[in-house]
């Protein structure tokens, strides 16, 4: 799985150019532009996870990890450098023209069209990460099967599920529910056959 330095550098700059909404609306592209060139999908749903949680956003660790598994330190700072480099452009533009942009409606009108886009790019993150934790089977082969090829992983279900309800009814720290989640799949995964 391996493709050139400048071709990771054209997709992480297109990436950090072209996405709105911060790391997660980066997934899809990053998902589909990724695998399986350079990365395979459970490689990216733990590059993912992983990134998310370490410090910093998870576009940027993803192209940190992904140009040093590529290319090495200098593939890491490449990647890393050119995805942050359109966002910063953006934001100093941005800041500059601050009272222009707040006075334009076409402003205020483009970035209400573009809100419902974010949404449905977390909201395919979400099926993204379903593959292989809660469904047992890629969804493109579900829709391919018009839904008979549903396989539900129980023990996925139920961390998912233990997650939602500690979300809902306690807001525990990101470590508390990373702990718990860990226990929780090693107890499942590990001892139930």
């Amino acid at each position: 799985m391996e493709g050139s330095l400048w071709d990771l550098i054209v997709i992480f700059f297109k990436t950090g150019a072209l996405t709105f909404g911060g790391g997660y609306a980066m997934v899809p592209l990053l998902s589909a532009e990724l695998v399986p060139t350079y990365v395979s999908g459970p490689e990216m749903q733990t590059m993912i996870a992983l990134a998310q949680m370490t410090p910093g956003p998870v576009g940027l660790n993803t192209a940190t990890f992904v140009g040093y598994q590529q290319a090495g330190f200098l593939g890491a700072f490449l990647c890393t450098f050119v995805l942050a480099i359109p966002g910063f452009v953006a934001s100093t533009l941005v800041s500059c023209f601050k009272e222009a942009f707040q006075s334009s409606k076409a402003v205020v009108w483009t970035l209400s069209g573009i809100r419902p886009l974010v949404v449905g790019l977390i909201a395919a993150v979400v099926f993204f990460f379903a593959d292989g934790s809660i469904l047992s089977c890629p969804i493109a082969n579900l829709w391919r099967s018009g839904g008979s090829a549903l396989e539900v992983s129980w023990r996925g279900l139920l961390i998912f599920a233990v997650v939602c309800v500690m979300e809902w009814k306690w807001k525990p720290s990101v470590l508390v529910t990373l702990s718990v989640s860990g226990i929780l799949g090693f107890l499942l995964f590990g001892f139930v056959c």
